[in-house]
């Protein structure tokens, strides 16, 4: 509700792309680099609900701030596309 006590109008949330620089499996996170501003962005392997992240996935996510530390991170993580080389290895 705002000052007026008026129902606020929902809003979605935006939606980025991004390719995942960096994964570590055994901690079970990484970062991916946001095509939208070139930052990097953490995320957690819990967010990603249709595959296990890859280095070189390119992706689409969301941005939530954490409350305690004021840092953004990736949320609804989703592959868009693989990498080339993968099966490969």
């Amino acid at each position: 509700m705002d000052e007026q006590g008026k129902k606020k109008a929902w809003k979605p949330r935006p939606r980025y792309m991004g390719k995942i620089i960096s994964f570590n499996s055994e901690k079970r996170y990484g970062f991916i680099q946001s095509d939208h501003d070139g930052e990097s962005y953490f995320f957690h392997i819990s967010q990603f609900v249709d595959d296990v992240p890859e280095r070189g996935m390119i992706v689409n996510f969301m941005l939530y701030t954490n409350k305690e530390t004021g840092k953004q991170y990736c949320s609804n993580c989703l592959v868009v596309e693989y990498p080339p080389d993968r099966g490969r290895r």
